[in-house]
């Protein structure tokens, strides 16, 4: 099974300029725990990613005022990313060794195609499979 079978396809993303504020207000309406980050919204090239995580480490915890934070300054930089032929299992693996619960998924020229979750995976995968995983990132110090 590939990614492009199982990912979000339709993924809101927001700009560097936009307030830590409205991102939170994405995730949730989506009811997400990130929001891929993108040059601009035209060709949606992908240059980082924002967490629940890191608006409560780097804005809220710095004391920022997320009405006034721009998203530029909370994001994770360069994601590790996905392709749409990547192999499920691969992309698992890539989850696994990033210690990461999300990837955005990528065309050639890093233009932004959907997203693929660990819940994604772990819908598709046989139960034992699973469950190891998750539990592997669940555990304190893995995962974001």
């Amino acid at each position: 099974m590939k990614v492009r079978d199982i990912m979000t396809e339709d993924v809101t993303c927001a700009s560097l300029e936009t307030p830590v504020e409205q991102v939170a207000r994405i995730m949730k309406e989506e009811d997400c725990g990130s929001v891929p980050i993108v040059e601009d919204m035209d060709g949606r090239k992908l240059i980082g990613i924002v967490t629940d995580r890191d608006i409560a480490l780097r804005a809220i915890g710095n004391g920022k005022d997320p009405a006034k934070e721009k998203v530029k300054n909370v994001m994770s930089k360069s994601p590790t990313t996905a392709s749409p032929e990547m192999n499920v299992h691969e992309a698992c693996k890539l989850m696994e060794s990033k210690q990461v619960r999300r990837l955005p998924v990528v065309g050639e020229k890093n233009e932004l195609r959907g997203i693929i979750a660990m819940a994604d995976i772990a819908l598709h995968m046989k139960e034992s499979e699973a469950g190891e995983v998750i539990k592997f990132i669940s555990e304190p110090g893995h995962g974001v």
